[in-house]
């Protein structure tokens, strides 16, 4: 809303200290300086842009008409009132904090305040940064985060966990066809330059990309984007990772279009109009038909082309504990070829399944794990990582599960609903069990089959038998 608009308003401001004894009390606000959320060649602008004309709204401005991102901007409100009522123990300096991938945040919001002010004012929503829109000189102009936005959450206050301010969310990105959604926060420091406003602490707020232990995002990462087109058109894509120098691993299911017709395309997207198209020289290996993996062995010419990448640390599912922390990486809900840094998920295990991989004499390995990590359409054949940064799994798919019948009618239409938070995983050691037995021609056994369990796992049916106690006979 322009600030000629917000002139023919009044505008009045509460919070908590001003709601006791049943009564909410507004003070009137006056409208001081204004400034555009989005400067022209902002790359939160430009990737706001793009997303917004492939598939996504962008909650709360869509629903009005006609706005567009120009209509975004921040206001600085004088209300002396508040100052006058409030005592100064409800006050606190106001810091600028800083923010990377995996960060854990904080949203302070008063959501819903149109039907009950006083019911979920100073509102606390914790969550993580998923990624961070940076400029061409690797400074963040944004994030995105995966926490569930509410109704009248724009205009919160996004802050660290030491609890300085890390940016002001600005809306929600939201896929139309509902495959998820993402919180949108501006940072601090072009929103202060805007306004004038210079004299607030800074804790170094906007560092270029640094790479850590956990650092799921530099322009070498293993997990990278994998697209499919046909006659110059794209129609779906995924995620693969940099098993080795020489091999790729992805799903079945990404690359299955590539593999089933000669005029289909495949190629590692690297940037803005820069990819890597896999040509006769490579080949795709799927190791069993019954199984969602697929490994991509690179000419040499694609080896060279891809050798700035670095390869996967390999760690393994079964040094780990149910609820250690892990993170997904992927390349989910949204490719940008100007965007190529993968959205990152932090969650916890939550399952592992073992089973003998074969129909052989062999011992039992992880063949299937289940996290609480993000999981979109495009994070399939991304990575699941430990807290250390090793490769553990790869992604595979979310849950799609029914939707409980309210009323208990037989009649009634069947729902379902996309989980993203139940991520289904290929543990490393199945991973690389198909590799030593379809892949490497040293040690490769093409009589090896895949047991029926793991095939009944992967198919989410049961392969047990359920055997219940007899009641004791007197």
């Amino acid at each position: 809303m322009s600030p000629e608009e917000l002139d023919k308003y009044k505008l009045y401001v509460s919070c908590k200290p001003l709601m006791q004894n049943n009564e909410v009390r507004w003070c009137q606000g006056f409208l001081g300086k204004t400034a555009s959320v989005l400067s022209e060649k902002d790359p939160l602008k430009e990737y706001l842009e793009y997303a917004m004309k492939n598939g996504f709204n962008l909650i709360p401005l869509d629903t009005h008409v006609g706005n567009s991102l120009q209509a975004l901007n921040v206001a600085v409100m004088h209300c002396r009132a508040i100052h006058e009522e409030i005592p100064d123990e409800h006050f606190h300096d106001f810091t600028v904090d800083k923010a990377a991938e995996l960060s854990s945040i904080s949203v302070r919001s008063s959501p819903f305040n149109f039907t009950g002010p006083a019911l979920f004012t100073d509102f606390v929503s914790t969550g993580h940064v998923n990624a961070v829109i940076r400029d061409s000189s690797g400074v963040g102009r944004g994030f995105l985060s995966d926490m569930k936005y509410l109704e009248n959450m724009c205009g919160a206050l996004v802050n660290s966990a030491s609890g300085g301010a890390v940016g002001l969310l600005i809306g929600n990105l939201r896929k139309l066809n509902g495959d998820g959604d993402l919180m949108v926060i501006a940072p601090w420091d072009r929103l202060l330059l805007s306004l004038g406003i210079d004299d607030v602490d800074s804790k170094t707020a906007f560092p270029k990309k640094t790479e850590t232990a956990s650092s799921a995002t530099t322009k070498s990462h293993p997990v990278l984007p994998l697209a499919i087109s046909q006659h110059g058109h794209p129609f779906s894509w995924g995620s693969c990772v940099k098993l080795k120098k020489d091999t790729l691993v992805t799903n079945y299911h990404v690359i299955k279009p590539f593999i089933r017709s000669d005029s289909v395309v495949c190629s590692i997207v690297l940037g803005k109009d820069h990819s890597l198209v896999l040509e006769s020289r490579d080949s795709v290996v799927v190791p069993f038909v019954d199984l969602d993996l697929a490994f991509i062995h690179l000419s040499e010419k694609n080896q060279l082309a891809l050798d700035h990448i670095k390869c996967a640390p390999i760690g393994f599912a079964s040094e780990q504990n149910i609820a250690d922390e892990v993170f997904t990486v992927g390349h989910g809900l949204l490719l940008n070829d100007s965007f190529l840094d993968p959205i990152v998920s932090k969650g916890h295990l939550c399952s592992v399944t073992n089973h003998n991989p074969y129909r052989s004499e062999y011992p039992q390995i992880p063949c299937m794990l289940v996290a609480s990590s993000q999981c979109w359409n495009g994070s399939s054949g991304g990575g699941i990582f430990d807290s250390k940064g090793r490769l553990i799994g790869i992604v595979s798919s979310n849950a799609q599960v029914f939707v409980p019948s309210v009323s208990g009618l037989q009649y009634e239409d069947i729902k379902s609903e996309k989980v993203p938070s139940f991520c289904l995983c290929i543990p490393s050691e199945l991973v690389f069990e198909c590799y030593k037995s379809k892949v490497d021609e040293t040690r490769k056994d093409n009589t090896i089959m895949l047991s029926d369990e793991v095939v009944k796992t992967w198919n989410l049916e049961s392969s047990h038998v359920n055997i219940f106690e007899r009641e004791a006979k007197l």
